[in-house]
């Protein structure tokens, strides 16, 4: 039971974290210059991007920021806030300025080959994405959650590559409201796990039981 919640919890935190619902608009509109192959190499470039950076955090994260004298309780309360602000602007399906400026939003429309920046920096694997998988490491006991942590970031990244690829698809489907819809749920669930990083921080930090 222990390692079906842990599963549940790292696969979902990681996979909402990455907002790949919330992104599909935007990236139709990035790349409505772009023919279907380019935008495929884009995809892939993205996909192994929001890959390698999530596994690097996942595996050094917390060496990290011990190197700066930052425990994984108190992080787990920095975590677990920045967490919430994503989520509630998820709920309110609300582009997150976390995620990505408007400035940056902008840079992004002027470049040919958007799949570095702003798609895998800082919209996908952005702030969020990192402090998920750097506080999902910090609960890693065992090979077992190691390796479940490894294939929920591998899964998650696979997937959010699919939907990217059938983006054009999904927005003729669900249109804008569905996608809302969706993205408000997801904000749901993400705001529920945000909340219990900080109470567990808070309660390790004072040690209370």
């Amino acid at each position: 039971m222990e390692y079906l919640e842990y599963i549940l919890k790292t696969f979902s935190s990681v996979f909402i974290i990455m907002g790949p619902f919330s992104i599909v608009p935007v990236f139709i509109s990035l790349t409505k210059d772009n023919s279907e192959e380019e935008k495929n190499k884009m995809i892939k470039k993205t996909g192994l991007t929001v890959m390698g950076i999530c596994l690097f955090f996942a595996l050094f994260g917390n060496g990290f920021f011990n190197l700066f004298g930052f425990s994984i309780h108190s992080f787990k309360v920095a975590g677990g806030l920045l967490l919430l602000i994503m989520s509630i602007e998820m709920l309110h399906a609300k582009r997150s300025q976390i995620r990505q400026t408007e400035h940056e939003e902008q840079e992004g429309i002027e470049k040919q080959d958007v799949s570095i920046f702003p798609l895998a920096i800082p919209m996908i694997s952005g702030p969020g994405a990192i402090s998920t998988v750097v506080l999902q490491a910090g609960e890693v006991d065992s090979l077992s959650k190691g390796i479940i942590l490894f294939f929920s970031i591998v899964v998650s990244t696979l997937l959010m590559c699919l939907i990217l690829k059938t983006a054009h698809y999904l927005i003729q489907i669900l249109g804008r409201t569905g996608i809302n819809i969706i993205t408000r749920l997801m904000g749901l669930i993400l705001a529920a796990i945000s909340v219990e990083y900080i109470i567990q921080g808070i309660k390790t930090s004072f040690l209370i039981k």
